[in-house]
């Protein structure tokens, strides 16, 4: 029969199988996957050549960490979200890999700055003094980085397009969110979750 020597042989059989197994695995091993949207649309796509022609001239890859808190506004909440942006980014160009990153923490400093004679580039502390502050930015703008409660906010990190994401998570995301105190903090966006599923896939076939 066709398949009698399979049948008078198993041991053989197993053994041809379990070298051809091997020799597959060691192939998969040098798989590497892109976390690059662009790399899975075809090319030529106007989507992507926009995209393309955007970043030329502006960030458009970024990764998001969602705030929750008791109130995201207080001088507590708003210190530690501005302590967490200067050490996602600490430097003024993009060697840091991060092009900038925006939250209400850097709107309060932003408008507090530019308060004329008494405005200084910080946090204040008092509390009154950023209730202040927080009337004159735009609801359309505020409401853009925390809900209307005040209860949850994002912090929206802009990488340039080169950025090693797994590297800018592991070194500086995770244990930036892992150590806040006043507020909670969870990484998310498209790069972010990009990233952990590729580790998800690669956790399992490996």
């Amino acid at each position: 029969m066709q398949y009698d020597i399979i049948l008078k042989k198993p041991k053989l059989t197993i053994l041809i199988f379990t070298i051809i197994t091997f020799f597959i695995a060691l192939q998969a091993v040098n798989v590497t996957i892109t976390s690059d949207i662009e790399v899975y649309v075809p090319a030529g796509q106007p989507s992507v050549d926009l995209l393309n022609k955007i970043r030329q001239d502006w960030p458009v890859d970024s990764l998001m960490i969602y705030l929750e808190a008791n109130n995201i506004t207080s001088v507590e909440s708003l210190k530690e979200i501005d302590s967490m942006e200067t050490a996602l980014n600490p430097t003024n160009d993009e060697s840091d890999q991060v092009v900038y990153t925006a939250s209400i923490a850097s709107l309060v400093k932003d408008t507090n700055a530019n308060i004329p004679v008494i405005g200084r580039d910080e946090i204040p502390d008092s509390q009154k003094y950023v209730n202040f502050l927080l009337r004159f930015i735009p609801d359309e703008i505020k409401y853009k980085l925390i809900t209307k409660d005040y209860r949850n906010g994002v912090i929206i990190v802009t990488t340039n397009k080169d950025a090693d994401i797994d590297a800018l998570l592991n070194q500086k995301v995770y244990p930036i969110v892992e150590s806040t105190n006043n507020v909670k903090a969870f990484p998310t966006g498209m790069l972010t979750l990009y990233s952990e599923t590729i580790k998800w896939i690669m956790d399992r076939v490996y």
